[in-house]
């Protein structure tokens, strides 16, 4: 081979700062120091809707997973706060009314005008220096190797021990967060492989995340991810950015968990970087054994001892130090905690040299006074400090104080703010389809509600009469509109989505209008169901079914099979059983249902956004109520063929009292999901569900659950409990403002939201009072679809 020596020796730039060689198996990265790094996307605890024993059993669960780990192997961890989008990109919705559109549009006006949004990302990145060759070879002659062992080279050897170890630490920590490999994925945009690993390391070096398409041979990644201009110095620059870095090297006297939390709400983009590298019980107490005596010397001054004073004056600050440090050792010999060199690290860039003082300055007083912590905006030590954050570098930067795995749970972030999926997560949608909202939340991050986890879209709503239940429903029925050829089917109740019923959709008064329904008018097509509906209605009605009256029930539909009379009276004329003959009469138009069920022909049809209002219904009791609602759902169900649908049921424990909703809804739960269809549940009745027999079913077919605020939550904790919220949590339901605070909850996570919805909003999805009910009803009446634009002008909002 040919000396490369006289060709290049030294740093000519970036690359060779870099330590990183190739990708030697999916997620495990060969260093060029000989080393092997795996990367994790994690999420730790939600800190605003945890309590003080939630946070020491995550930090617990951290600890022990990583104090098994010793000599030669380092962490480092990554918060990274990058910029958002405020909105959802305006081409990506499909709304179908100009109302529904321009109440999108001022809500997107609002939210890109409240400056800046952010998001919260958290890396784990695990690196491990294997032993020499040398050192192998020894523990070979010690123990016994299977003949399958020794087949394998040494570097392969090497490389399998570190991917056993790393899905050991991983399986530990998953009972603390979610944790993700970086690894290899197809990207549907671009329809080539990418890596997420080669992604986050570029934006380490480069600043800028972006998909980086998997190379066909990845190796020299130093240079291939390294080729930018870089510039150390006081103020280093990489290409057009200037980087500011800031070193913690001051502790507090006391920690708890999650105790720099607050960095998770600075407005502004950073990479905190902590880094922890891990020393054996034995070199960890021999550090500590030099460290002790050194404090020990101190303990009595050098004059006494020469002097050999009888009673010494101790110095107490020494004294306790060294008792410190006895307590440390000990921590060890007992297998209680592990130590290592700790260095805590925040980089700061912007192309103006200007701005990026203004951040630092602001940075440094976040750490300064928030959290009492010291801190030093580096100067001489910038380049070295910068690239010791960088993943797998293990010799710049390195701090000489010892720290224990204890203290660094505490200190390194394992806090977690949900902001919501940025697309839908549903598979059964177009790829990047937009949220189905967006609201505002605490701190300088926006929160994007969906719906779905997976394919389930399911949704249980609960709150207290006034909390805001029915403005939260026809808020989501106004946004669901963003879907191309997206169903809504809302079953209300006090008319509270009338107004938005005429944004292009239908409304139906069941029992007060005219509506009447035809349920035999899709026989020719529909036969096995329509037969059903018979039987039902004579259970209905008292007659116990026997073989005599389905038989005359099946010769009946038969003899109107093809005829273009399909009515209840119809029935009743062809059918030849008295019985039958006499319990159908009531459905009749010669009995009290005959008005709802014996129509000549369907006047009742679906529209993409279709709503019943059904407490007239409701109020006629079982009798009437289920073969409608059953009609009703028959309807639906034949309409549901995969695109985007949405079934929403107001003031749900009056359904739950009615036993042929229930068994639909508990039905719809199991099947719907396969159809592209959500339901969406609400009741201020948290009892009415427990109480309902299905709740098993509403719990694991749910896996939404949004909680209004509630005054008396923690009286009725224990029925909160039953949903598996926390002490914490209920609390924040209890704290929360009325008609203002809606929080939603997603298995382990969960955020206190705010819709923020404007006047332009309000005087459609909270236009439910009489007053306004009659007013529209007559701007309907007088100019149509055009109703709307009179209704803003008399709202004073004809500006929009």
């Amino acid at each position: 081979m040919f000396k490369l020596k006289s060709f290049r020796e030294g740093i000519h730039g970036m690359s060779d700062l870099l330590n990183w060689a190739a990708l030697v198996s999916d997620g495990t990265i060969l260093n060029k120091d000989g080393a092997f790094s795996a990367g994790f996307l994690y999420q730790g605890i939600d800190v605003s809707s945890s309590s003080n024993t939630d946070r020491n059993d995550i930090c617990m669960r951290v600890n022990n997973a990583l104090r098994e780990l010793g000599s030669g192997w380092m962490v480092q961890v990554d918060a990274i706060r990058t910029k958002s989008e405020a909105y959802v990109d305006k081409n990506s919705s499909y709304f179908t009314h100009p109302l529904l559109q321009l109440i999108d549009d001022s809500r997107r006006l609002y939210f890109e005008s409240q400056g800046n949004k952010f998001t919260s990302t958290y890396i784990l990145i695990v690196t491990y220096m294997p032993p020499s060759r040398r050192a192998s070879k020894l523990a070979d002659l010690v123990f016994e190797k299977g003949e399958k062992s020794k087949q394998i080279n040494f570097a392969q050897r090497n490389l399998d021990r570190f991917n056993s170890a790393v899905d050991t630490l991983a399986t530990r920590l998953e009972s603390a967060c979610h944790i993700e490999r970086l690894r290899a994925y197809f990207d549907d945009t671009c329809q080539v492989w990418c890596d997420s690993f080669l992604s986050y390391l570029s934006y380490t070096v480069t600043g800028n995340w972006h998909p980086i398409a998997l190379p066909p041979c990845p190796m020299a990644l130093d240079s291939f991810i390294g080729s930018v201009d870089f510039l150390p110095g006081f103020t280093p620059r990489v290409d057009k950015e200037f980087i500011s870095v800031i070193t913690i090297d001051g502790f507090p006297s006391v920690a708890h968990p999650q105790y720099l939390a607050a960095l998770d709400d600075l407005s502004i983009p950073y990479r905190w970087s902590t880094r922890f590298i891990f020393f054996d019980d034995f070199e960890a107490q021999k550090l500590l054994k030099t460290e002790r005596k050194k404090w020990e010397q101190k303990v009595i001054s050098f004059k006494d001892k020469l002097l050999n004073v009888a009673d010494p004056k101790i110095d107490q600050a020494a004294a306790s130090m060294v008792a410190q440090y006895q307590l440390a050792e000990t921590a060890i010999n007992k297998g209680e905690s592990a130590y290592g060199q700790y260095s805590s690290t925040i980089i700061l860039r912007h192309t103006d040299i200007d701005e990026l003082n203004e951040q630092t300055e602001y940075v440094d007083k976040c750490i300064r006074y928030i959290s009492g912590m010291h801190c030093r905006v580096e100067t001489v030590n910038a380049t070295d400090a910068f690239i010791g954050t960088l993943p797998s570098d293990s010799v710049a930067n390195i701090r000489k104080p010892l720290l224990s795995v204890d203290n660094l749970v505490h200190l390194m972030p394992l806090n977690f703010i949900w902001t919501g999926n940025e697309f839908c997560p549903c598979p059964f949608y177009p790829s990047k389809s937009p949220p189905l909202l967006v609201a505002s939340a605490q701190g300088s991050s926006v929160f994007r509600l969906n719906l779905h986890v997976d394919d389930l879209g399911h949704t249980l709503i609960f709150g207290p009469t006034g909390a805001g239940k029915s403005t939260l429903l026809a808020t989501l029925a106004a946004q669901m509109n963003r879907y191309e050829n997206a169903a809504i089917y809302a079953f209300d109740v006090g008319m509270s989505m009338y107004a938005l019923s005429q944004c292009g959709g239908r409304h139906y008064d069941i029992g007060n209008d005219t509506s009447q329904f035809a349920p035999l008018s899709n026989l020719d097509t529909d036969f096995s169901w329509c037969n059903n509906f018979i039987e039902q209605l004579l259970v209905l009605q008292g007659l116990v079914i026997k073989p005599t009256h389905r038989t005359a029930i099946y010769n009946a539909l038969m003899a109107m099979k093809g005829s273009n009379i399909k009515t209840l009276s119809e029935f009743r004329t062809q059918c030849q059983n008295e019985d039958v003959k006499s319990h159908i009469e009531y459905y009749t138009i010669n009995g009290n249902g005959g008005d709802l069920l014996d129509g000549e022909s369907d006047e009742f049809s679906l529209s993409s956004l279709s709503v019943f209002e059904i407490k007239s219904l409701m109020d006629r009791g079982d009798t009437d109520c289920a073969p409608v609602l059953s009609y009703i759902f028959r309807q639906i169900e034949l309409r549901l063929k995969g695109e985007p649908a949405f079934i929403l049921i107001d003031e749900g424990w009056i359904s739950l009292k009615n036993e042929k909703f229930k068994n639909m809804l508990k039905d719809w739960l199991l099947t719907l999901r396969k159809l592209n269809c959500v339901v969406i549940f609400s009741t201020q009745l948290l009892s009415a569900a427990i109480e309902s027999g299905i709740l098993d079913v509403l719990m694991e077919s749910c896996p939404t659950k949004i909680f209004l605020p509630n005054s008396e939550a923690l009286n009725i904790k224990h029925t909160y409990k039953t949903f598996g919220l926390s002490n914490a949590q209920i609390k924040l339901i209890k704290e929360g403002t009325k008609k203002r605070d809606y929080y939603v909850v997603q298995g382990s996570s969960s955020r206190l939201i705010d819709l923020s919805l404007d006047d332009i909003a309000i005087s459609v999805v909270g236009s439910s009072d009489k007053k306004s009910l009659l007013r529209i009803k007559e701007l309907v009446k007088e100019h149509n679809e055009n109703w709307y634009l009179y209704w803003l002008k008399e709202k004073g909002l004809d500006f929009a």
